[in-house]
């Protein structure tokens, strides 16, 4: 729940701070990674693997013992 405060140019401010239903209620947000069929949160998992092997990859590579010849 977010409360918000709108203040207008006369110097007027309204309170948005109420409950649901209420004549100001105040902003809910809701965060929903599944679209039904779970494909989003499998992608979203697919891909931060992905990043992970490549990040862990280039680091291998980078901390290789060099050859100094």
């Amino acid at each position: 729940m977010w409360p918000a405060f709108q203040t207008y140019a006369d110097g007027n401010t309204v309170n948005w701070v109420g409950s649901e239903g209420s004549e100001r209620p105040a902003s809910v947000t809701t965060l929903d990674a599944d679209d039904g069929g779970g494909r989003t949160t499998s992608f979203v998992a697919l891909a931060a693997l992905v990043a992970l092997v490549a990040s862990l990859l280039s680091l291998g590579l980078v901390l290789r013992p060099r050859n100094q010849a």
